[in-house]
């Protein structure tokens, strides 16, 4: 059993959107259940809840972040971000073997490929990754073809899936470096196929 140390902290919530106005309303016995106003209660049978109210997203995020982000995915960025400082953190440092994720970047604007691995943990060969490295990317392929083709829209997906193959080109040799430097993913998939059919990815 690993001992596990809570660094940094992070919160949004109806309390508050950090954590030092959380715990300022939690020690004051403040209640901010009401009336739901951010979503449609016709259809519901309860209409209050404790909702996260006074929220500007354009404070915290530019324009094409908030397109990409819903509200839950935003509040979690901020409860982490909040963490990460907390913690004394450098997200955009160069990880260490004490940090929880090692981050893998390809290119430099916002839209590049970021992925994260925590060190030392197993990579998952369980259920469809026994017989594929990317079992998930598979699944992926076949729906952007399928779902065109079910409403005739042949060169829809012929287009989109051309252009998913040149994104996944990428995004799979991103995760397999990323994977490959921390985990023992060369043991468990070196001989293993990438989708249907392909070669070992050399670091």
């Amino acid at each position: 059993m690993h001992r596990v140390a809570i660094t940094g902290l992070g919160c949004v919530s109806a309390l508050g959107l950090d954590v030092a106005s959380f715990w300022a309303s939690l020690s004051a016995g403040r209640s901010t259940i009401g009336s739901l106003k951010t979503l449609p209660t016709q259809s519901l049978n309860v209409r209050i809840g404790a909702e996260i109210r006074d929220y500007n997203a354009a404070r915290y995020f530019d324009p094409e972040q908030i397109a990409l982000l819903g509200r839950f995915a935003q509040f979690a960025l901020l409860a982490a971000r909040e963490a990460v400082r907390d913690a004394g953190l450098n997200p955009l440092g160069s990880a260490s073997h004490r940090d929880g994720c090692r981050p893998e970047k390809w290119g430099r604007r916002p839209w590049s490929v970021r992925v994260f691995t925590v060190p030392g943990t197993p990579a998952v060969d369980g259920g469809a990754f026994r017989y594929l490295r990317h079992p998930n990317c598979l699944g992926v392929i076949l729906e952007i073809a399928a779902v065109p083709l079910l409403h005739g829209a042949v060169l829809t997906a012929l287009g989109f899936s051309l252009a998913n193959a040149a994104l996944l080109r990428v995004r799979i040799r991103i995760e397999e470096r990323a994977l490959q430097i921390d985990n023992d993913y060369d043991r468990l998939f070196g001989q293993r196929r990438r989708l249907i059919h392909g070669r070992r990815v050399r670091t």
